[in-house]
């Protein structure tokens, strides 16, 4: 039973689908599920595999489901009324007329995050090497290719960064908006990204769809380099995702860091990855 669930939840993740996983982590008798008793939850409701009787099942589905919405694991205890278990346990009636307990662990299984990246630029090639190690699924191209994005699985993070070096930023980054990705960043510097934030009004983009946009993308680090440049995208999309807080920067007394940072690759002359 166990090599079969975890068959299929090893062709949801080739698959890149959403769901959980429930398994049994502890037991009282005379309960019906064991120790390891392990169960894939699939977004649609169906449960497969066993964690115990029927009066545990549609709890543990929609547990599960709760989890995938809340994007947490979860831990319920099915007992007795009236024992008191700790304040990160969801604690469930036991139903059951045989009595007993158990507690099921539900980990929310979701899609590997896709990094998206438009444009020809150093800094893209050095996000695709490092998005990579971050075990992210990069794809690089132009935005014809979020068409694949536009109705992705629920629960299936999309990060897309514009790097064209001034080509076509804004008709990029009016198609990435419209994927509605969970981040969207452009590398130019602050007087391009004014001109970009402009023309996209123009065009009639709401205000808030705008303000979505990371632009400079990147956390101020003092980037300078491609890779460092790179970085400083990924860790911004990092704080992000878990919704760290920021202090926002303050204004650089040097007016060269008006501009975005240059990129110097040995041999070369130092030229920008974005249009001032």
């Amino acid at each position: 039973m166990k090599t079969a669930v975890l068959s299929l939840a090893s062709s949801l993740v080739a698959e890149q689908k959403t769901f959980a996983i429930a398994t049994v982590v502890r037991r009282e008798a005379p309960s019906s599920a064991h120790l390891g008793d392990t169960a894939v939850v699939t977004r649609d409701g169906t449960l497969h595999g066993f964690i115990g009787g029927s009066c545990t099942r549609a709890t543990v589905i929609e547990q599960a489901l709760a989890a995938l919405a809340a994007g947490e694991p979860r831990l319920i205890s099915f007992r007795d009324e009236g024992r008191d278990r700790a304040d990160d346990i969801v604690s469930v009636p036991m139903s059951c007329h045989s009595g007993g307990s158990v507690e099921i662990y539900i980990d929310p299984v979701f899609p590997v995050p896709h990094l998206l990246l438009l444009g020809s630029s150093p800094v893209n090639e050095a996000l695709a090497r490092l998005g990579e190690a971050m075990g992210l699924s990069v794809r690089s191209g132009d935005a014809g290719g979020l068409s694949d994005h536009a109705e992705r699985e629920p629960g299936t993070k999309l990060y897309v960064l514009v790097a064209t070096m001034g080509e076509s930023d804004e008709e990029a980054l009016a198609a990435a908006l419209a994927a509605r990705p969970d981040y969207l960043g452009v590398i130019a510097s602050r007087r391009r990204m004014e001109e970009i934030r402009a023309r996209l009004a123009a065009r009639g983009v709401a205000d808030e769809e705008i303000a979505t946009i990371h632009g400079p993308a990147g956390l101020d680090i003092g980037a300078t380099r491609a890779e460092e440049i790179a970085l400083s995208v990924l860790a911004e999309i990092v704080a992000d995702h878990h919704r760290a807080p920021q202090r926002d920067p303050e204004p650089h007394a040097d007016a060269e860091h008006e501009e975005p940072a240059t990129v110097t690759e040995p041999g070369a002359s130092p030229h920008c990855g974005c249009e001032s």
